[in-house]
């Protein structure tokens, strides 16, 4: 049985990611790239019994820290991409896990860092803020090209990949939590009806 697990960062810079268990990974640019890939994969599961494939999103919520660093545009923006996102999972017929947060999956991998407590120094905590989001994504960075070798030297050579970095590390996250068989997911995909995850 070949299981393919897929983690999408939605939005104009996101990726899409498609991992093979304990074979192979691969991402791709949201967008066109995105699609294609997608839609190969969905027709190959059609054809053959012995493929399955589970996907998640990230999802933002506008209050979260990360949905209020983006803005009322930005969340909008967003919200465009999801919706494109899911448009394609149901088209392609693609199973859809519960969409997951970025405080969950990064815990779960234990890229958590620190936030920097408050000054009272308006400019000073701006710095703080601006060196903890990249220091958030730079060890996300790291840890995908850790992760994927394969791909460190092809699609997570720049610092602004980190989009593809973190939908490596959703779909990275999903495949841990099925394979590994976490006793809160066991719940969840009873709740949703799923059978064996899918």
């Amino acid at each position: 049985m070949k299981r393919y697990f897929i983690g999408i960062d939605p939005g104009k810079t996101g990726a899409v990611a498609i991992i093979e268990e304990n074979v192979d990974a691969n991402v791709f640019d949201f967008g066109i790239d995105g699609l294609a890939a997608l839609t190969a994969l969905s027709e190959r599961a059609a054809q053959y019994d012995n493929i399955k494939i589970l996907s998640v999103m990230e999802s933002i919520g506008s209050f979260s820290p990360a949905g209020r660093s983006q803005g009322a545009m930005g969340m909008v923006k967003y919200g465009e991409s999801a919706g494109i996102a899911q448009g394609w999972l149901r088209a392609l017929q693609i199973p859809q896990d519960v969409d997951v947060r970025p405080a969950q999956w990064k815990k779960d991998l234990r890229l958590t860092v620190t936030k920097p407590t408050s000054t009272k120094d308006v400019k000073k905590d701006r710095a703080l803020m601006a060196a903890w989001e990249k220091s958030k994504k730079e060890k996300s960075f790291e840890l995908a090209r850790r992760l994927f070798p394969s791909l460190a030297l092809e699609k997570l050579t720049r610092q602004k990949d980190h989009n593809r970095a973190e939908a490596l590390l959703i779909a990275e996250w999903l495949m841990r939590r099925f394979v590994y068989k976490e006793p809160q997911y066991a719940k969840d995909t009873k709740k949703r009806g799923l059978k064996n995850g899918y």
